[in-house]
């Protein structure tokens, strides 16, 4: 198994444990949850961007170089309560503390690089004025090619 999917399987494995300490559930690429499994964890395997500056210089195809794995994680929760916000404000600090000092997910990123992006939600003017959160961060783990299974 590749450090990308070594890197998303912990992170679902630490988002589970969360989800189930608070009588809820954790998705991996499920785009649909049914309202009976809420309040839900859901993570998308997203995207990855390597460092261009490791790039040029001589640097052979094979050599190592520096990835930004850049899951989604999206937390869902019932949107029938005044104190939406409120909640999902606990969520996302739940997530960004578990995220940040899962030891074994440290472990798997270059020097423990785990950052956190931002997150956006949908309440706003103009927004669904649901109970949906989406929390980014970049996971930098070293991709060395050669050592590819």
């Amino acid at each position: 198994m590749d450090r990308r999917e070594q890197i998303l399987a912990r992170l679902f494995v630490v988002m589970k444990t969360l989800a189930e300490a608070e009588s809820g559930f954790a998705f991996r690429n499920e785009a649909k949850v049914s309202e009976t499994k809420l309040p839900a964890i859901r993570i998308f395997d997203g995207d990855e961007t390597a460092d261009e500056s490791a790039y040029g210089r001589g640097r052979p195809a094979s050599g190592p170089v520096i990835v930004a794995a850049t899951p989604e994680i999206y937390v869902t929760l019932t949107a029938d309560t005044e104190e939406l916000g409120t909640a999902l404000n606990g969520w996302r600090a739940k997530v960004i503390k578990a995220a940040t000092t899962d030891e074994a997910l440290l472990a798997l990123c270059h020097n423990g690089d785990v950052r956190y992006l931002g997150c956006s939600t949908a309440l706003g003017e103009g927004r669904e004025m649901t109970g949906d959160l989406g929390i980014a961060f970049a996971f930098n783990y070293a991709l060395r090619p050669a050592q590819l299974p």
